[in-house]
């Protein structure tokens, strides 16, 4: 079972690609990748070669601080929900 399709014991997924590990934030239910910077995951196929191999409790991954830190901005009076 994909780390975002259960519940994690710390807050973040640790993933190995290709030797460079980080700690990534994981994305909603039911998306496709297993963190919101797009890291698949899991697969080890030769071109890509990413696997899950842990949970942190910290957050180290570039892309998915940057991403953080532009939705930071937003706070919930910012914003319009249609549902």
């Amino acid at each position: 079972m994909s780390a975002n399709k259960k519940r994690l014991k710390y807050k973040f997924i640790v993933i190995n690609a290709r030797g460079s590990i980080n700690s990534h934030i994981p994305p909603t239910v039911g998306s496709n990748y297993e963190t919101i910077c797009g890291m698949d995951g899991n697969d080890l196929s030769d071109d890509v070669q990413q696997s899950v191999i842990g949970e942190s409790d910290k957050l180290d991954c570039p892309q998915c601080i940057g991403i953080f830190d532009a939705v930071s901005i937003c706070k919930e009076r910012d914003i319009l929900r249609l549902e």
